[in-house]
């Protein structure tokens, strides 16, 4: 559904920076998705979102299932020496860092999802007071294995839950929420008065695949991230761009006192507008690029991907198939194994030795880095095509 007013500052000055009109979708689980994804910039806030998915909450009820094979399925947050640091373990490490959490607190997880983090968090704070909730009961399983019933819920939160969290979180969720400020308007009355609500979300400047995700419905700058906080009430402490690779960071405060609501500087919006273009002609060019490099290969030239996440699908889409496609390649242990668009996901050490030329699925902002300090590769003779 297209959306016609600014989710955050409700404004309906809204340009069309990007359209992909192959009616093929990819989501942040590097699906596809039958859409055309169309990405609006609010020229008030700087606010950048897009068209909402049909049916969307069956979707999330139904279908979005991230991390759920197993208890231990995780992300790769980098690569240090050789060994994966994962997310969750990331995720930990920043929050505790962010915000000392006093002796018994009360903490919810909000849109939690599996909520390895939560129970990361538990192992090393079992003094705290976890509570859960989300919009699909498909994660149920995982919440038994470490709370009891009583602090989880889905689809709405226990009305008793009102104004009696310490903390509320928030990993990676207010993107795929249509309507943020009542969102974080429901969060507000849930954290008591002093207390504190904590979330990471995509930083679409320096994460550019969230641009292009049809399911994250909102893409935040730090402008209209301080401006939908304040509107629901909250004063914001801190928007961190630097503790979580790609993402904000975010400490923001129910205050004793209302706030008062702050306009975005006229001049700054205008400036985050500009890089926000820039980031559209980067996706409305990139496949024209995949599709001229793969053209000037020989047909008999096996290629592989790197990269079974987002990027990966994006190459594989703008392909039309993964018929040139000898296989995919991660470092992520939980992949390893798979197939991915029917290909086999392989780790490093095992890409075949006739494969010299890699597509690289990766964020173009550390592709080559990463390349580069892979020590399968670094005896080979690769050619890389970066995005």
């Amino acid at each position: 559904m297209t959306l016609t007013r600014c989710q955050v500052c409700e404004g309906s000055d809204l340009h069309l920076l990007y359209e992909m009109q192959s009616g093929l979708a990819l989501t942040s689980l590097g699906e596809t998705y039958p859409a055309s994804t169309r990405v609006w910039a609010c020229r008030n806030c700087s606010h950048l979102q897009t068209d909402e998915m049909a049916q969307v909450e069956q979707y999330y009820a139904e279908q979005y299932n991230i991390l759920s094979d197993s208890e231990d399925e995780d992300q790769v947050y980098e690569v240090q020496d050789g060994k994966p640091l994962y997310r969750t373990e990331h995720q930990l490490h920043v929050l505790l860092n962010t915000l000392p959490l006093p002796q018994a607190a009360r903490v919810l997880d909000y849109g939690c999802a599996k909520s390895s983090t939560m129970q990361a968090l538990l192992k090393a704070r079992g003094d705290l007071q976890i509570h859960l909730f989300d919009v699909s009961e498909n994660y149920r399983r995982f919440w038994a294995r470490f709370l009891p019933e009583s602090r989880c819920a889905t689809f709405e939160p226990n009305a008793q839950w009102l104004g009696s969290f310490d903390l509320v979180t928030s990993f990676f969720a207010l993107e795929h929420i249509v309507r943020p400020l009542e969102a974080l308007q429901a969060i507000y009355r849930l954290v008591r008065p002093g207390g504190h609500f904590y979330c990471i979300v995509p930083n679409v400047e320096t994460n550019i695949a969230d641009f292009i995700v049809v399911d994250h419905v909102n893409h935040f700058t730090e402008l209209s991230l301080t401006h939908v906080l304040q509107r629901a009430g909250f004063e914001v402490d801190v928007i961190d761009s630097s503790s979580h690779r790609g993402a904000f960071v975010v400490l923001a405060r129910r205050p004793l006192t209302d706030v008062s609501e702050r306009r975005p500087d006229a001049q700054r919006v205008a400036q985050h507008v500009q890089a926000l273009q820039r980031i559209a002609e980067f996706w409305q060019g990139a496949a024209d690029r995949v599709q001229a490099f793969v053209a000037e290969q020989p047909e008999d030239r096996p290629l592989a991907v790197y990269g079974a996440g987002f990027y990966g699908s994006f190459i594989t889409a703008c392909l039309g198939s993964a018929d040139r496609v000898a296989c995919f390649v991660d470092q992520n242990p939980f992949l390893q194994g798979r197939s991915f668009f029917g290909k086999l996901v392989v780790a490093p050490i095992d890409l075949p030795q006739e494969i010299d030329t890699l597509l690289v699925g990766l964020n173009p902002a550390h592709a080559e880095r990463i390349i580069a300090e892979v020590p399968a590769f670094q005896s080979r003779a690769l050619r890389c095509f970066f995005l």
